[in-house]
């Protein structure tokens, strides 16, 4: 059983943002930056929750709500999927996955009354470093050095600024983003997806087939290469210079390997709190009214 690392809106969108955000200033979204980067690899005791609505071609086909606490090296873990079904309705997913140190217990909303229980390595943040990791975050350093060719002057704006914290907003109009600016997001939508959707090997992928492949499938493996549109993100900081909360839009165009351009809008809100507060206690079957898989067999 594999603990996901972060909230799937988290990672794929507070990284590709923070990313792109940091390119428009070398100095006020530096700040920014180090506050998402702070949160997402050096936070041990903090509650993030996130909400997401994902459309393909105009039409909504995912709204994920999420909420990821850390304590220490214990952490709670709970997402809930919605995916609209043709009468209107909305079909529902989710899980819910409780980390102890190194053990893990996981509860599906398909399958009540029951937990899973496995292991993976300890962690103590939000998103687990690697050399891959690494490197990308230090790309996105080497473009913040080179803003003023890349974005935009006027595309960065603090709208608040004072003792209680600061609001920034970043506005990309389409035609704005640079090809190394493209190619950067390339890299953080590709980590994201292999951290949270599906450990694909983009060495291999794209697939060249289409036939079959759900919508999700098309984006995550027939899709060549992402193009960043358009973006209208707010992020918020505390006094602490702490990151609160990164909420907006972004336009993507998925271009697959025939060279069809298709479009995918996001609409999320990302809200960070309980900083050093946060409490996850030992896990109790009987707090969740479940017994494990094997009880539940007799």
């Amino acid at each position: 059983m594999k603990k996901c690392s972060l909230i799937l809106v988290l990672t794929a969108l507070l990284t590709a943002v923070t990313l792109c955000v940091t390119a428009a200033s070398n100095t006020d979204l530096l700040t920014v930056f180090d506050a998402g980067k702070a949160l997402l690899f050096d936070t041990d005791n903090v509650t993030v929750k996130a909400t997401a609505d994902f459309s393909f071609e105009g039409e909504r086909f995912k709204t994920v709500n999420a909420e990821y606490a850390q304590d220490g090296y214990h952490s709670k873990w709970q997402y809930m999927l919605r995916t609209p079904k043709d009468d209107g309705s909305d079909s529902l997913s989710g899980f819910t996955v409780i980390a102890n140190d190194e053990l893990l217990y996981r509860m599906d909303l398909l399958k009540p009354g029951v937990y899973y229980y496995g292991t993976d390595l300890p962690q103590n943040t939000l998103v687990r470093t690697s050399a891959q990791m690494d490197q990308l975050v230090a790309l996105a350093r080497a473009i913040a050095g080179k803003a003023d060719v890349l974005l935009p002057e006027n595309a960065f704006t603090v709208t608040t600024e004072n003792d209680a914290g600061a609001t920034v907003r970043f506005v990309l109009k389409e035609g704005d983003a640079s090809h190394l600016v493209d190619a950067a997001f390339n890299l953080c939508a590709q980590m994201a997806i292999k951290r949270l959707i599906k450990p694909y090997d983009y060495d291999i992928l794209p697939y060249t087939e289409y036939y079959g492949l759900t919508v999700a499938d098309y984006i995550t493996s027939y899709t060549d290469r992402f193009e960043l549109v358009s973006a209208d993100v707010t992020v918020t900081l505390d006094g602490n210079g702490r990151l609160r909360g990164v909420k907006g839009t972004m336009a993507v165009d998925a271009v697959s390997v025939d060279e069809d351009n298709h479009r995918l809008d996001v609409t999320f809100n990302v809200t960070a709190s309980a900083y050093d507060t946060t409490d996850i206690p030992e896990f109790n079957p009987d707090d969740y009214n479940v017994v494990s898989w094997l009880e539940a067999q007799d």
